[in-house]
């Protein structure tokens, strides 16, 4: 276990395990819900069971809290309370426990230590698990003593300020490329030829002139590994966003050159250019030019359309649907000069989203020693 020390290198006293009704108060008498014409018309945020679902004009609470949510009603993973700390002026209500700290407690060392409870065990009820303030009060968390609680915190409050950055820093490129999209594909902005002179005007083509179009089929799954081996090197992509779509590796390829793959079931229309040798399955689509022409690009340019337009129940997308839908585009060489700025950004996003995982990690490996 992750210990700190006095700063005369002295040890702090071993952790104590205390009820949850002792460290803390309850002030859950206070949330209440909000009738649904106050809802999103306002300033203040709204916290629900797991954060913030929407803003209001007015508030309840006006300091800092600790909430842990009570029940799934807003919670995609049902098993797993949430628990965060709030700020400012917001209004809580009913779906989450209000928990105010007492003296000598930090809220951030509290926050992370409820993060750590196993709360299946405690749920009651099936349909909807709930965590009731009975059982909530009787929880049992291990705190260290105040002066190692305020090193703790101000240790992973640095860690989560450097993380904070991070993703503030990724969500300003992310709106930069966009807004770079946005003056390029509306031809507010125009690159020019090297000689200066203007490129052609931009041309109207359905997809399925420029594309040769195919979907993905099906793989034996014993000759796929999970990670690439001396025999399995060519990757497998699915029908997902998730990695990329990659599904794992194999011995063979069915694709070879530049394309473009598409999802075509659930999150339908996500478009990834693709240069290398690899194994589509499933309802993958792929595009594989007719002509000379930037995948990069037309990367940018399928992520543009809005495909749910174009079918009703189940999403998906077929060859037929994206072959007849209409794309605008440039010259070749404008193509390039686009897809060479658009991928400056995009190698930026996957740098800062490289070092944002580094201090995740970090961030978790340091909480695992110190709370195990």
């Amino acid at each position: 276990m992750l210990r700190f020390k006095r700063d005369d290198g002295t040890s702090y006293p071993e952790w104590e395990e205390k009820r949850l009704e002792d460290i803390v108060l309850f002030l859950d008498e206070k949330r209440k819900p909000i009738t649904s014409n106050l809802r999103n018309k306002g300033i203040y945020p709204y916290y629900g069971a797991s954060g913030i679902i929407d803003y209001v004009d007015e508030y309840i609470f006006d300091e800092e809290l600790v909430l842990l949510s009570e029940d799934g009603a807003n919670i995609i993973d049902r098993n797993y309370p949430v628990c965060y700390i709030a700020k400012g002026k917001y209004w809580v209500n009913n779906h989450a426990h209000v928990l105010k700290s007492k003296e000598g407690l930090n809220n951030y060392l509290l926050k992370e230590l409820l993060e750590k409870i196993d709360y299946k065990k405690y749920n009651s009820g099936t349909a909807q698990p709930k965590l009731n303030q009975e059982t909530c009060r009787k929880l049992v968390v291990n705190i260290p003593c105040l002066e190692e609680q305020q090193k703790i915190a101000d240790f992973l409050s640095e860690v989560d300020n450097i993380i904070a950055m991070s993703e503030k820093e990724i969500e300003s490129l992310e709106m930069q490329k966009k807004g770079a999209m946005q003056k390029i594909f509306s031809h507010e902005v125009r690159f020019k030829a090297d000689d200066g002179s203007e490129y052609p005007e931009w041309e109207e083509k359905k997809i399925s002139e420029l594309f040769n179009i195919s979907a993905g089929g099906d793989i034996d799954r014993e000759k796929c590994t999970s990670e690439k081996t001396d025999s399995n090197i060519y990757p497998v992509y699915a029908n997902a966003i998730t990695k990329n779509g990659l599904y794992g590796y194999t011995d063979t390829f069915k694709i070879d050159g530049e394309t473009i793959t598409v999802t075509g079931r659930g999150d339908v229309g996500i478009a990834k250019a693709r240069k290398e040798k690899y194994y589509p399955i499933v309802r993958l689509l792929v595009l594989t030019p007719k002509n000379k022409l930037d995948v990069l690009f037309f990367e940018a340019v399928i992520n543009k359309i809005k495909f749910y337009e174009e079918y009703t129940g189940v999403p998906q997308l077929t060859a037929p649907q994206i072959g007849k839908m209409k794309v605008k585009f440039p010259c070749l060489e404008e193509q390039q000069k686009i897809a060479d700025l658009l991928s400056e950004f995009d190698n930026a996003i996957e740098y800062a989203k490289e070092e944002l995982e580094v201090w995740m990690n970090i961030k978790k490996g340091l909480l695992q020693q110190m709370f195990e």
